[in-house]
């Protein structure tokens, strides 16, 4: 999602040789491999849109923990978790997918599901 946010992939994709392309870009984009469990919970800056520097936080097996401790944690050092927009993608894209075997399969439908969710977070952004 954050390649998307950022432009380095496209937002929808029309045909499986499309699709077989973006990937390919993916793999080279440096995070585009997946995180280590040594980086779950970590804060990681992946780069600047108009509106707002943008973060990956791999949050393995316990999403909720994770970004709880995070906002809490924030509040505690004084920090204003409404200066922060946490998005638990795993959980929205499920939702949007309302199905485990799909969600486990990438298509062009699934990209382009991934992609409008980027869209509405920036359109957010920018209100």
């Amino acid at each position: 999602m954050a390649a998307i946010h950022l432009g380095f992939l496209p937002s929808r994709v029309k045909t499986k040789a499309e699709l077989a392309q973006v990937l390919n870009t993916a793999a080279s984009i440096p995070w585009g491999q997946g995180c280590t469990k040594r980086e779950y919970g970590s804060l990681i800056f992946i780069g600047h849109h108009p509106q707002a520097e943008v973060y990956i936080m791999p949050v393995g097996k316990k999403p909720d923990l994770v970004l709880r401790t995070f906002t809490e944690a924030l509040t505690l050092l004084g920090g204003d978790p409404s200066n922060y927009r946490l998005i638990n993608c795993e959980t929205i894209f499920k939702k949007r997918t309302n199905n485990s075997f799909l969600a486990s399969r990438l298509s062009c439908e699934i990209y382009n599901i991934i992609g409008s969710i980027v869209t509405a977070v920036q359109k957010g952004l920018t209100e």
